[in-house]
Parts: structure tokens; C-alpha cells; sequence
């Protein structure tokens, strides 16, 4: 099963960043019996705080049962990476016209997975992951507030894969951009406040629907809160990360966290000269 095989360059938004949203991008039948092999709560721990986000590494697949198993091992191999760059390629290169100069040209980077080989051996780590935000027992409660991943993944993309008894409100990914003149600032795990986004999109928390994104300092993102429920958020995770970080991002004046990844970003930067 190759979640990007029906990807092309046209299906790309370009606003607020840019992304695909492929709802069934997994058959019926075949996304019924992933959400049957997505493993129990339990298995991400026990007494979890709410919307508290678990996941398994591709690494450790012991337990998982096809079709998943099957399904994260073809998302951490080479020809994955091969059909992302084929779609969203020239995305990039507008994004970060000094990519391929810093790490290689898109088609001749080395693939590796995330946490079975290291950046020394190859440039690109993908990794497909079961991730869990743990039921919510009292409130309205989100994992995190808007946010851009983490500043050294080239793109970001997830699978949701819901129970089909999980009725829930709340859930939907939500892309966000800043209002005119509003220069949003970023704390600890890239955070931003919601006061001068605005919501561009929301997209479903409904099974088979599948994101993938350009990640940059204008994508913002977040899951929506949920209130109260025995259901976890469930999705399948699928960060492509680099060696370095790729961008920096404006730091909270004033915050330790700001200063210290600034520091670590102007560093990383400077030697590598730039993206």
C-alpha cells in the first residue's frame, strides 16, 4: 500500500503553506482493517494525562499486525521519499532555493529510517508512526497549541485513523496563517498564541483522510481539542527530518527558550552557510 502513489504536483495548495489533503486516500475496505490493527490504548501507557501525545517507533514494529505493519514498513523506505520529492519537489526548491546546494539534489539524497540509521550515513530519516492522544476525562483539552514542527523536517504529513464507534467533536487538523501585519513569535515546542491567526482550513478527523505538508515557519498547525471521551486522537505519523535545522523561527523576546534555540539555529546556520 503506498499512501503517495495518487499524489501529483497539482493537487498542492499553496495557501496558507503548501499541502495536500487527500481524503480515501486508503480504500474502504483497506482502511477498516488498519483502524483494526492500530494498536490498543494500552500499549501506549497507562494513566496518561489528557491528550497527552504517545507514539510508537517504526523501529519497534514487534506487535503491530498487517496491513499496518506493512503499511509503515514501505513509508520508511527510499522509494518513499522518491514520491514525495516527485510531488512536492518544486514546492521545495521555491521554499528553500538553497536546499540542494547544502545537502545534495533531491532525487540523490541518502534515505535511511529514523532511528535505525543516523544523519552520519544518510541526509533524509523517515519514520511512520502510531501516535495516540490520550482520551480526555474532564474539559475541553488540545495536546498543544498552534505550532510549526520541528525546524529541521523537510515535510510532515499524517494519516488519521479513527476508531469507527469514536464520535467525538474536535480532532480535525487546523491550518492556520497570521492576519495582516500580525508577525506571530514562538516559545517552548514552537508554540505560537492564537490571538492574530486565523483558520484557513480544517481538515476531518475521519479515517483514510491523509495531510502532507512543506513544513516552513508559516506552517502552523494544530489538532483541535476535544472534550471529554473514552477515545483517543489516533493517526500515523509521517516526518521526514534532516540533519539541521532548515529554518529559524521568531523567539518570544525575552524567553530562555528563545534564546537558547536562536543561539542553536544562528550556529547551526552560520557554519553550514545558510539555507
Amino acid at each position: 500500500m503506498d499512501l503517495y502513489a495518487s499524489l501529483t504536483p497539482a493537487m498542492i495548495v499553496d495557501r496558507p503553506f503548501p499541502h495536500i489533503v487527500l481524503e480515501g486516500a486508503v480504500p474502504p475496505e483497506a482502511c477498516a482493517k488498519l483502524v483494526r490493527a492500530f494498536p490498543p490504548l494500552d500499549t501506549f501507557g497507562a494513566g496518561l494525562p489528557d491528550a497527552k501525545k504517545v507514539l510508537r517507533r517504526s523501529v519497534h514494529l514487534a506487535g503491530l499486525s498487517e496491513p499496518l505493519r506493512g503499511l509503515i514498513e514501505a513509508h520508511v523506505r527510499p522509494a518513499a521519499f522518491a514520491a514525495l520529492a516527485r510531488v512536492f519537489g518544486q514546492a521545495v526548491r521555491r521554499e528553500y532555493p538553497g536546499l540542494e546546494t547544502r545537502f545534495g539534489p533531491l532525487d540523490a539524497l541518502r534515505v535511511g529510517q529514523r532511528h535505525a540509521d543516523g544523519h552520519d550515513r544518510c541526509e533524509v530519516l523517515l519514520d511512520a508512526q502510531p501516535v495516540v492522544l490520550a482520551p480526555v476525562t474532564r474539559g475541553v483539552v488540545g495536546e498543544r497549541g498552534p505550532h510549526v514542527k520541528g525546524t529541521n523536517k523537510l515535510l510532515e504529513g499524517l494519516l488519521f485513523l479513527p476508531d469507527p464507534a469514536d464520535d467525538t467533536p474536535g480532532g480535525e487538523m487546523e491550518l492556520y496563517e497570521p492576519v495582516p501585519g500580525h508577525r506571530p513569535r514562538f516559545g517552548a515546542r514552537n508554540q505560537t498564541r492564537p490571538r492574530g491567526l486565523r483558520a484557513v482550513r480544517a481538515v476531518p478527523y475521519r479515517a483514510g483522510t491523509l495531510v502532507v505538508w512543506v513544513n516552513t515557519p508559516r506552517s502552523i498547525t494544530r489538532l483541535a481539542p476535544r472534550g471529554a471521551s473514552p477515545w483517543p486522537v489516533r493517526f500515523l505519523s509521517l516526518p521526514v527530518p534532516f540533519p539541521e535545522p532548515l529554518f529559524e523561527l521568531p523567539q518570544n523576546p525575552g524567553s530562555l527558550w528563545g534564546r537558547v534555540s536562536g543561539w542553536l539555529a544562528r550556529r547551526v546556520t552560520g557554519r553550514t552557510g545558510g539555507v
